[in-house]
């Protein structure tokens, strides 16, 4: 099983922050994907489903956002060989 971190797009900075939130998944992607591209046409799991909505502080503006649309929340690799 492949980790991931999971970041999620600031509309207010326009760039994306980790969400301190890691995941596993087997047979994951290689490299960095939406969680909507990686989960199209797939059962969305539950444990994803939890996180949307859920507010995050931007690091660069200090104001609370929320990100609910899965094309902008994204899967990171964590490489394990560090």
């Amino acid at each position: 099983m492949a980790e991931y971190d999971l970041h999620i797009y600031c509309e207010s900075c326009n760039q994306t922050h980790p969400k301190g939130i890691k995941v596993t998944i087997d047979g994951g992607p290689l490299r960095k994907i939406s969680v909507g591209a990686f989960y199209a046409g797939r059962q969305f799991p539950r444990k994803l489903e939890s996180f949307l909505g859920r507010g995050a502080v931007c690091p660069n503006t200090g104001k609370l956002f929320k990100q609910n649309d899965i094309y902008k929340i994204f899967l990171i690799p964590i490489d394990d060989t560090e």
